[in-house]
This record gives structure tokens, sequence and C-alpha cells, in this order.
């Protein structure tokens, strides 16, 4: 877990006295410790242990993500700190202790943050969250609607005000109206990432953060200053807990999508009767305002991780129809289709996948992308290319979340073509006399011929590239032609041969697609 200058300082102060630099950074990008060797070029997001130095500290050049600690009796020789740079002003203090202490500091907030990703994928409480964060903050934490109703809270046995204020009650109704009429409070509303915030009911400051379902605020998270002082450098793990906070919020509470629309039973139709009347769905769609010269597009979600998120089909489907519009999102055949009207949305595929990507890999989820297309005859096709690309493209490229059908289409061709017969069958048959005279003798013709045709039978070019001269790649180009009884000069025939060497390519793997009669 990555950490700010600004923290690790405070946490040192807590065992070692310490003098700070000019200014400290808010923003976690440390995560790695190292001891400075001399000379060494400082890395960015590290933290580096400085024990000893001819250069004087004014001149080091620190990245705005790294952060100097001196340490020992160097320490006592500097005199002026750069930003993000700390001095211990025990001379007698040991690096190696230091170094130990900073690795415990960084285990206690990234075994915090696993803590709370475990009870998030085991659907625990928020107010689990809560407690289990309240030994890393010190101080009371709640969680709050934006009507003022308390959703969650962890307030010590001394705290006071914890109903006193907050909560939509008879006895709080004057202190909420004030609030609400309050242009500060009305500024921060919609503010993303923490801010503090000076309540003047509690009498107390929070450190606050806003939770939003579909971009607007819905809750807020908030850190009280009551046992201890609170302080901006807290913030940002504060929005890592309202990020789980969020995460629980939206999967848990949204309505369930209705089955039951004309609009959802259409497409149900379309992608499960392969005989349905084209035109006569076709009319139904335009009589609910999806017209045949609107653009579509399709999309599939994988669902395999749903019941370990304690997420439901119906769940998702409703929170993509609500950040998306014109959309029409139903599960099918253990994932989710979904289409969205591009016209009507005045969407490109670009602005979907902003509002779907971060949604997608917080979830766990996987999409695969059709082709945008007009009119209505395609929309099932569009679904298996959906489809295909996220099957295709999961299997190429595991690690990504979202596969475009464009992308995936080549492959996709030629695992169809090799189905039945293996590579080295459906290719130029000549080749394989090519291969065997490299075998044999120790050529390159193989070599040769591929490079003369990615390079669009450019003979300059692909002497150059083979590191020959033009007259041998040319003399050897004739034998290549000899061999496979041909001039290249029939573009059919180029084409084959640039096929065949990716059908030796992929000589060892198996097609496993399904045709669409399977889908």
């Amino acid at each position: 877990m990555k950490l700010s200058a600004s923290l690790v300082a405070e946490e040192l102060q807590a065992t070692h006295s310490i003098q700070v630099g000019e200014t400290l950074s808010l923003l976690p990008e440390l995560e790695q410790l190292r001891f400075y060797t001399e000379p060494e070029e400082l890395r960015e997001h590290t933290i580096y242990i400085v024990t000893e130095s001819e250069i004087p500290a004014a001149s080091f050049c620190v990245p705005d993500s790294s952060m100097l600690l001196f340490v020992g009796p160097y320490a006592d020789q500097v005199t002026v700190c750069p930003p993000n740079t700390c001095r211990l002003l025990d001379s007698s203090a040991s690096p190696a202790l230091l170094m130990n202490t900073l690795t415990d500091i960084f285990s206690k907030y990234t075994m915090w943050k696993e803590k709370l990703v475990d009870l998030r994928l085991n659907d625990s409480s928020i107010q689990a969250m809560l407690e289990a964060s309240y030994p890393i903050f010190g101080n009371p934490l709640m969680v709050m609607g934006m009507d003022f109703t308390i959703i969650a809270k962890y307030f010590p046995e001394t705290a006071p005000f914890q109903e006193s204020v907050y909560g939509s009650s008879e006895g709080t109704y004057a202190y909420i109206t004030s609030v609400k009429q309050d242009p500060l409070y009305n500024q921060v509303r919609e503010k993303n990432g923490f801010f503090l915030y000076p309540n003047p009911g509690s009498g107390v400051t929070s450190l606050c953060v806003n939770i939003k379902k579909y971009d607007v605020t819905s809750y807020r998270l908030s850190l009280m200053d009551y046992v201890k002082p609170i302080h901006e450098n807290l913030g940002f793990l504060l929005e890592d807990l309202a990020e789980l906070i969020e995460h629980a919020l939206l999967h848990n509470t949204m309505r369930k999508a209705s089955k039951d629309t004309t609009l959802h039973s259409l497409f149900l139709h379309i992608l499960s009767d392969r005989t349905a009347d084209h035109v006569t769905v076709s009319q139904k769609l335009d009589s609910l305002g999806w017209y045949s010269r609107n653009e579509y597009f399709c999309i599939v979600l994988k669902t395999t991780y749903l019941d370990q998120q304690n997420l439901t089909a119906n769940a998702i489907c409703t929170y993509v129809q609500n950040i998306i519009k014109s959309s029409c999102a139903l599960p099918y055949k253990d994932n989710i289709a979904i289409f969205i009207n591009m016209s009507q949305a005045r969407l490109q595929v670009q602005d979907i996948t902003d509002k779907l990507a971060f949604f997608l890999r917080d979830s766990y989820l996987k999409a695969g992308y059709s082709r945008v297309m007009a009119g209505h005859m395609n929309l099932r096709r569009q679904y298996i290319q959906a489809t295909l690309a996220l099957d295709v493209g999961e299997r190429k490229l595991p690690f990504q979340w979202i596969y475009q059908f464009n992308d995936i289409a080549f492959d996709y061709i030629l695992e169809q073509s090799t189905r039945r017969l293996p590579g080295y069958m459906l290719g130029h048959e000549n080749l394989l006399k090519l291969k065997s005279m490299d075998e044999t003798n120790n050529t390159e013709y193989l070599r040769t011929l591929r490079v003369y045709l990615d390079n669009h039978l450019n003979a300059v070019q692909s002497a150059r590239e083979l590191y020959i001269h033009r007259s041998t790649f040319l003399y050897r180009l004739d034998k290549i032609k000899g061999i496979l009884n041909s001039n290249l000069d029939d573009p059919n025939e180029i084409l084959y041969l640039m096929l065949s060497f990716r059908f030796i390519d992929m000589e060892n793997q198996t097609g496993v697609e399904e045709d669409e009669s399977e889908i």
C-alpha cells in the first residue's frame, strides 16, 4: 500500500524526535524503502534513509513522489531540509532500527487495507468496516445519508454528540434545516476527494469524503475531530475506506430490475428465439422509440464472480441502466446482455467505457464489446460478436477487463479455420518444403520469405532487415520462388502465404470457439 510523506512523518514522530522539511506531500506515492548509496540517482515513490554523504542536503534533487530521511551523525550536518525530507535529531539513532520502524508502518496500513477488502468480499457490514478502521484513525467514524440519516457509526463511549445532531428526527430538524441552507454545506455537497468541514452543531471539525451513486452525492463518510486532532494526511486513507463503503452501498441497496418490461421481453425474444420474425420485432422496437434508423451497440458482461461479490444480475442491470441512458440490460445464459441505442444516448464507445471501467474493475467483471451497427437485423449477431470478444479476448489477454470484437476478429478467423484441421495441413504446402530445406541445409529460406512478405515485397528493405547484400537476397529469393513454383505476383497466393505463416505460428493451438448455432 502506498503512503504519503506527511503520514510517514507523523508516524515517525511517535517514536523519534524529527525535524521536517519545508513541505511534506499529502499524496499516497511512497511504496519502497532503500538506504541511499552515493552516488545514486534518486528513484520515484521511494523513502531513502541517508546516513552519510558529501553532497549538501540542499542540493539533493528529490523527486516529488519520494522522501529523504537523514539519520545518524550526518543528520547533524543538515541545516536546510528540502521538501519531502526529515532529519532525526538523535544522532545516535540506528539506521537499521529506523528501517524496521518504517517497515512496521507500511505493514500496519497494508494489513488494515487487506482486512477491509476481506470484509467487503465476505459481505460484512459497513459497521464492521468502521470498527476495523477505528484503530487506524483514532477518532469517531460515521456514514450518513444526505438526508442526515445515520447509516453506520462507530463512536467511543465518551462521545456525547452521536445522537444529538445527526439522524432524521424531530430533535435534529432545526439543525438540519439550518445546515441545508449553509452556503459552505452546499459548496462541498458534490465535492470530490476528502475535505475538512467545520460543524457548528457538533462543535467539532470533520474530515469528510462524499460517497456518490450515479455521480450524485448520496452519503458522506465523516471522521470527527474528537479524541485527538485530525490532519489532512489521513485524507487518502479515508478515501480508500469510502471507496469500499461505496461499493457496499451501491451493490447491496439497488432496486431489482424488472423482467416484465416490453423492451426487456423483446430483447430476450431476439436472443433466445433464432426463428423470431425480424419484421415484427423491428416494428415493436420502432413503437418503443428504438428506431431501425438508429445505431446500436451490445456489451456482454461475464458474471463469474457475482456470488463471491454478493452481487445479483438484476442489481448490475439496474446499475447499468441508471448510468447509461437509452440502454436495456438483461440476464441471459449466466451472463448479462446490454443493448445501447447509441443514437439516442448520443455516446461514443469510449464514453461508455469511461462510465463502466471502474465499476467493472471493482466488481471483478469482464466485458465483451460488439461493433456499433445500424438497424435491428443485426442485434442478435451483435450479441454473438460481444460474446466472442469476451471468450477469445479473455484467453488471449486474461488480465484485461474489456475486450472489443475488432481487436479479436482476426484471431477468431484463424481459430475457426483450424477447428477441423491443424494449421500445417491448411497452410501452403510448399512452405513445408522450405522449412525442411532450412532444417537440412541450415538455410534461412522460411525467414527470408516471411520478411519479404512483411515488407510488402520490397527487396531493398528486406535485405536491410536481414543484414545481407541485395544481390544475396535476390539470389535467395530466386531459390525460394523455384521451390514454391511461383513468381509471387498473384495477390491471392501472397495472402495465402501470409495466412500460412500465421497457421504455422499457431500450429500447437486448438480452436475452442463455438459456432453461431451453439451460442
